[in-house]
């Protein structure tokens, strides 16, 4: 009987060790994702260091609330995940810690937290890095982080530098195994997101308008995001119950919008603007929200992008556009020298459904500079005021709820998350290009390809002086910070011309990243004997993955007689960050002067975020002066925006319905001393469709034998 006792105890003592968690190094994807197979509850697996590329990370484990598995870098960091790689995570209770995602891109999601069917629960990614793993086309659609399953943990990562379409993170309530999940996205760095120029570039979206009044409960807690600029929701919450608490939104081009679904809460956040442009802090709709103990401070953001924007809702609405804001609680809130605070934004002949039984108190708006603690664009009986302080410019404004004191500059008080104790510890973002010029001038000899050879050669910052005329066979690419200018000797411009082989060849072409300032050149379109002419002056690449500028000084362009052709054309999927003209003159052209009407999907997308022209001169010109289009009634962006002043045009579109400046959905217009002759008389001198709530401006602008001003509400006027 004693040696059975023993046998029991040798195989029970044979079968704990081979059951016992251990670490386990691996150096391939291929062993990794089977050794995260057999894994067991306590196991350890350490991907050695190294470059891994095009890798499908693949894991599905099982481990246990005490005894996680858990599957790290050898060294945070430095595990570089590139290429077209992925992350699939499923089961349950595994830590993924210190992978380092960059050099890449992935054409669905980067790092999901499902696999196949299965999906992750109480699953953990922690200490990793997402930073600029883009596609090479701007256009690309796909998401970086995608949650699935209940109860998992995204903290301590950095994730940014995003410049493609789509979200960046989105929590998924497709089906019930992803209800009522109770994530945590939390202690994380979101950076730097630019501009994308139309909608679907958020940071963060939990849930969407058809599983909106679906319960999520999800936590976005002590995250630090700074220059997220994408579009106006930064966060968009569109489901029920979810609390977003602690976070620290660091001039951000944006707000928190609760966009769709009941019953969020919003507490203790900073939104710090710093007085940068269009930032903002929290959109509310739908019914049920909580927003209290927040701090507001120097926002600039007007209508959606405001301080705070309560919004009139759409009666009977449907899921995607506006539910009526009711039963909300905002207090204990404190508005720091913010401009716009809105009360029934959007109201229009749509939305006409005011908010009812809003109850704001406690509240602190501070601001010498305004006159009101907000403005209300629709009937307001809907909102119960309480116990409200302020101090403004004047004391005009009278309220029984609303006392004006005196106070100091109120403080951030919120607790929310400061830099450093968010994100990756062991990553710091490479810093952007200052866009400084070098000492280095480059003196390029006329003659064939002399430019393009030279532009190739040339380093960042690099000056190139020009003098007779140019040749090029090819398309000269413009991929890095140049100036490109006339030898100050010269009295007349040097000349680019073009003599390949090849149609429609553009003389310039701006690559991604790029950014072109160019003084004192001319670009002549005639073809050279026997050859075809350039398809165009200036233009962008077609694949591009960020942005660019163009800066072009006293130059000319002329004799493009080609339909097609433009001195300055963006191509589709292209955004400009600035586009400027000074004192150039467009002449004898058979298009479009500057042509940056390449969306033509009508989803609120557009070409150039600001465009400035001064001091230009049009003469024969059978297209457009300047084609700026946005299409569609999108809300999610602050351009385009447009300044031109002191311009004249002769004999500019006299075709039939055409237009010498045609603004389609332009949203900031400043137009000043513009001078048309004999120009527009079969359309117009300028045509405007626009929108209730643009900006625009027109004044001392004269009409000689020429079309005027035409727009969509025939409210515009030349102001004198």
């Amino acid at each position: 009987m004693r040696g059975v006792k023993l046998y029991c105890l040798w195989v029970l003592g044979v079968f704990s060790v081979g059951l016992s968690a251990g670490n386990i190094s691996v150096n391939s994807i291929e062993a990794l994702n089977k050794a995260a197979k057999a894994a067991v509850s306590g196991d350890t697996i350490v991907l050695a260091n190294g470059a891994y590329t095009d890798v499908k990370i693949s894991i599905i484990a099982h481990g246990s609330e005490a005894a996680p598995v858990v599957i790290k870098a050898e060294t945070a960091g430095k595990v570089l995940i590139s290429g077209k790689s992925s992350l699939s995570l499923a089961g349950e209770y595994v830590e993924i810690n210190g992978l380092y995602f960059t050099a890449g891109y992935n054409d669905g999601d980067v790092i999901a937290f499902r696999n196949g069917k299965e999906v992750a629960n109480h699953c953990r990614i922690t200490n990793c890095v997402i930073h600029d793993y883009n596609a090479n086309h701007r256009a690309t659609d796909n998401i970086w982080v995608r949650f699935y399953g209940r109860y998992n943990r995204f903290d301590h990562n950095t994730v940014s530098h995003k410049l493609n379409n789509g979200c960046l993170l989105v929590v998924e309530l497709n089906e019930e195994c992803n209800r009522h999940n109770y994530h945590r996205i939390e202690y994380n760095i979101f950076g730097r997101r630019p501009n994308y120029g139309s909608n679907g570039a958020e940071i963060i979206r939990v849930g969407n308008s058809q599983y909106s009044l679906t319960e999520s409960h999800t936590i976005i807690s002590h995250n630090f995001f700074e220059h997220c600029d994408g579009e106006v929701e930064i966060v968009s919450i569109k489901s029920c119950k979810n609390t977003v608490s602690y976070n620290t939104f660091f001039e951000s081009a944006g707000v928190l919008a609760l966009r769709h679904g009941n019953d969020n809460e919003v507490f203790n956040n900073a939104f710090i603007g710093n007085g940068k442009a269009h930032t903002g802090g929290i959109r509310i709709i739908n019914a049920g929200q909580k927003v209290h103990n927040n701090y507001f401070h120097q926002l600039k953001g007007r209508r959606f992008f405001a301080a705070l924007a309560i919004m009139n809702g759409v009666p009977n609405s449907l899921p995607n556009r506006y539910h009526q804001v009711k039963d909300a609680e905002i207090y204990n809130n404190s508005w720091v020298d913010c401009d716009h605070l809105i009360l029934c934004e959007g109201a229009d002949f749509e939305r006409t459904a005011v908010p009812v039984n809003v109850q704001m108190y406690n509240n602190i708006f501070y601001n010498k500079q305004a006159d009101n603690p907000f403005v209300a664009l629709d009937n307001i009986d809907g909102f119960i005021f309480k116990d409200n302080r302020m101090k403004l410019r004047t004391t005009d404004f009278k309220h029984a709820d609303f006392t004006h004191v005196t106070m100091p500059l109120p403080k951030n008080n919120t607790g929310a998350a400061t830099r450093e104790k968010c994100g990756a510890s062991w990553f710091t973002a490479p810093p952007l290009s200052a866009y400084k010029l070098s000492d280095n001038i480059i003196d390029v000899p006329a003659g064939q390809n002399t430019l393009a050879n030279a532009v190739e050669e040339a380093k960042d910052g690099d000056v190139l002086r020009l003098s007779g005329y140019y040749f090029n066979d090819k398309t000269i690419t413009i991929e890095k910070y140049l100036r490109i200018e006339k030898a100050a000797h010269l009295q007349e411009n040097p000349v680019l011309r073009y003599n390949g082989s090849r149609s429609k060849t553009t003389i310039i072409t701006i690559a991604d990243g790029g950014r072109l300032e160019i003084d004192g050149v001319d670009f002549d379109g005639n073809p050279v004997e026997g050859k075809p002419a350039p398809g165009a002056g200036i233009t962008t690449a077609e694949k591009m993955r960020g942005g660019y500028s163009a800066f072009v000084f006293n130059c000319s362009f002329y004799n493009m007689q080609e339909g097609s052709a433009s001195p300055f054309k963006a191509l589709p999927a292209s955004m400009a960050d600035t586009l400027i003209f000074t004192n150039c003159t467009f002449h004898d052209l058979a298009g479009d002067a500057i042509s940056l009407s390449a969306e033509k999907e009508d989803v609120g997308k557009y070409n150039a975020e600001y465009v400035g022209i001064s001091r230009c001169r049009w003469n024969s010109v059978l297209g457009c002066a300047l084609n700026l289009y946005r299409g569609g009634n999108d809300e999610s962006t602050t351009g385009p925006e447009l300044k031109m002043s002191d311009c004249s045009f002769d004999d500019v579109n006299n075709r039939e319905q055409g237009s010498v400046v045609r603004l389609v959905g332009v949203q900031t217009v400043d137009i000043d001393n513009l001078r048309f002759k004999d120009s527009g008389r079969g359309g117009c001198a300028i045509r405007f469709e626009e929108r209730r709530w643009d900006k625009i401006s027109v004044k001392r602008c004269e009409f000689i034998n020429s079309g005027e001003i035409k727009s969509f509400f025939g409210l515009i006027k030349n102001e004198n």
